[in-house]
């Protein structure tokens, strides 16, 4: 690993491919529980928009409601295209040090003073 001019640089195909790995179990993970309250969070909505409450508790938990499950699709998708970048990149590099590799063995050896 090393620092790059914009981030962190993680020069190790393997580190890339587990970092990918993590965020799609997140992924998996805030899918199937970013939503857990949700039936019981569409019942008390009915509740609240009731008259006697005025309509306006419910309107609101109805609001929260809404903008939390954005917002879990939201983390759910980048989660996602994190490991997909992570993968891509993961894959790129090891394609290129093998194409380097193969370069350099048809590269005959310089014979130096120095060794």
């Amino acid at each position: 690993m090393s620092a790059g001019g914009s981030g962190m640089q993680i020069e190790d195909p393997v580190s890339l491919r587990a970092a990918g790995t993590g965020a799609l179990e997140m992924a998996g993970e805030l899918h199937a529980k970013g939503n857990h309250g949700s039936e019981a969070t569409s019942c008390a909505v009915a509740w609240f928009l009731d008259p006697f409450w005025f309509g306006e508790l419910g309107g609101a938990l109805l609001d929260v409601s809404e903008r939390w499950e954005e917002q879990t699709k939201v983390l759910v998708g980048l989660c996602r295209d994190v490991h997909a970048n992570c993968t891509e990149t993961a894959n790129n590099y090891t394609k290129a040090e093998s194409a380097n590799t193969e370069t350099m063995k048809s590269v005959a050896p310089l014979h130096t003073p120095f060794g």
